[in-house]
């Protein structure tokens, strides 16, 4: 088996939970490479706090001591999460925390991020409602941390409850083709950032998420997103959503929000609608097929909408009608198609009795009744689809 080509050997690696990887990889020398490859593409260092799926978690000290002694395995590091913590925090007598002061991780961070040099994926989160942490930082951790953003091999970046330079993220959107930027407070650069390479990839997906005040003013700048195509915008607040809306209204193409009023996006391609189902009997909410008939003069160029309602289920039983107004949602001059997305939610993975199951069904096909008697245009016309989703 050692004789295995090497795609054959990822393939199989791939299918191994990761319990069985560090078995596999003593089975024989030539197991190792791709079994490590495995192991540590996904890691996860943090002091406190949850620990992501799918990742591997690890304490600064141990991430020093494990990459110092054995630097190959850095090289295998893909997708990284760095979780800052508080400077300082209350202490409780009555619990013993280790450390006993949170600066004692930025050491061993400071040593063990260089080693990392082929990450495409990198997340540098802070606590919750601590944006000013990153101004706390000593600067040698944030030139570290600044140098993992500017690999070459850089993907995609996420900045989640920090302080940023305004320099830096404009490096960001000039280099990192998708960047996520979460409850980010950006400061404006003191002086001019000479040191910063020319534009490699410039930026074509944006996820904006808790948008603060400076992130607007960023954002809604000249040229800040004209490369943009791809954008999502949560949690805002709509007067903020259409100041941004407004720096990329001619090249945007994919849009995912949830609101009442439709700017004018010419280059829009595929938008994307969330909603959540009104209580029993269900319906769609009164602004989506408000927002639906706005879309021939507003998306003239639009050639799919996605349209996800969440239904929340309850814990025995439930109704499963569906209703509407009996009103037709007037959808003329919209040659595009529509696909609708039921995701049940508050069902237990473990719950698959025969009478869940039904109950799923009965809902779902009401779901398709409804939105066909609503857009009868478009299902007559075999351009309305329907699928389904468990969210557990």
């Amino acid at each position: 088996m050692s004789d295995l080509p090497q795609e054959i050997l990822e393939a199989i690696v791939d299918q191994l939970d990761n319990s069985s990887l560090q078995p596999f990889s003593l089975v024989a020398t030539a197991f190792a490479g791709p079994a490590q490859a495995r192991i540590f593409r996904s890691l996860q260092i943090h002091v406190d706090g949850r620990v992501s799926k799918d990742y591997r978690p690890m304490s600064p000290w141990q991430a020093q001591r494990l990459f110092s002694s054995s630097p190959h395995l850095a090289l295998h590091v893909q997708h990284l999460i760095i979780e800052i913590p508080l400077p300082e925090r209350a202490v409780d007598p009555r619990i013993l925390t280790i450390p006993a002061r949170p600066t004692q991780c930025y050491p061993p961070l400071q040593a063990v991020l260089p080693s990392f040099t082929r990450v495409r994926r990198f997340i540098l989160s802070g606590p919750v409602g601590r944006r000013r942490l990153w101004v706390l930082l000593p600067p040698e951790l944030k030139k570290v941390l600044r140098r993992i953003m500017l690999l070459p091999s850089l993907h995609e970046l996420v900045l989640n409850g920090l302080t940023a330079s305004r320099a830096l993220i404009t490096y960001a959107a000039a280099h990192v083709p998708v960047l996520s930027v979460f409850a980010v407070h950006i400061e404006p650069a003191s002086s001019p950032a000479a040191d910063l390479p020319a534009s490699t990839a410039p930026l074509r997906v944006l996820a904006l998420q808790n948008v603060s005040t400076s992130m607007t003013s960023f954002f809604a700048s000249p040229h800040a997103l004209h490369t943009v195509r791809d954008l999502s915008i949560q949690h805002t607040e709509w007067p903020i959503v259409c100041t941004i809306l407004k720096g990329v209204a001619g090249t945007l193409t994919h849009l995912r929000f949830a609101t009442d009023t439709l700017p004018r996006l010419d280059a829009l391609r595929v938008l994307e609608l969330e909603s959540r189902a009104a209580q029993e009997p269900y319906s769609l909410r009164d602004w989506v097929p408000a927002f639906l008939q706005q879309v021939p003069r507003a998306l003239p160029h639009l050639a799919k909408i996605v349209l996800l309602d969440n239904y929340l289920s309850r814990a025995s039983g439930g109704e499963t009608a569906w209703t509407h107004d009996g009103n037709v949602v007037d959808l003329a001059g919209y040659a595009g198609e529509i696909h609708c997305r039921l995701a049940f939610h508050d069902y237990p993975v473990f719950d698959s009795t025969e009478a869940r199951r039904e109950l799923r069904d009965k809902v779902y096909q009401e779901f398709v009744r409804c939105m066909g008697e609503q857009m009868p245009a478009v299902r007559d016309t075999g351009r309305l689809s329907f699928s389904t989703i468990r969210v557990s």
